[in-house]
């Protein structure tokens, strides 16, 4: 697995239990690719991007079993969120080139990102 080593220098990294068994993964960037893998180095995912992100990876709890990770490829404005199986969360990618809050807004899910034009935007999810 990446904790062994063989990443860049440029990676990027955070940790977090995204399944809820109390037992923290690894979230791994390098270039363009996006890397998840168990305590073990067991790949529980990965997914080639368009471009190289320059962002941290985000973490986004909806509930103890289920959080998921965000990630902003800023060269394609677009903004990803995945599952904790890889699979994109429903309608994403959406246009954006910050990293993005989700919350609730008056009763609903609500995800902010600021865009080119330089506005917030804020999609129902």
């Amino acid at each position: 697995g990446k904790t062994d080593g063989g990443l860049s220098e440029k990676h990027l990294f955070t940790v977090d239990d995204l399944n809820g068994n109390h037992i923290p993964d690894f979230v791994f960037i390098d270039g363009d690719k996006l890397e998840v893998e168990d305590e073990n180095g067991k790949s529980l995912y990965s997914e080639k991007l368009d471009n190289t992100i320059t962002e941290l990876p985000n973490i986004y709890t909806f509930s103890a079993q289920q959080k998921m990770v965000g990630i902003t490829d800023t060269k394609a404005n677009r903004i990803y969120l995945f599952n904790p199986n890889g699979k994109q969360h429903t309608g994403f990618p959406f246009k954006g080139n910050s990293q993005f809050s989700i919350g609730t807004m008056a009763g609903q899910m609500c995800l902010v990102v600021g865009n080119d034009d330089e506005e917030l935007v804020c999609y129902g999810l």
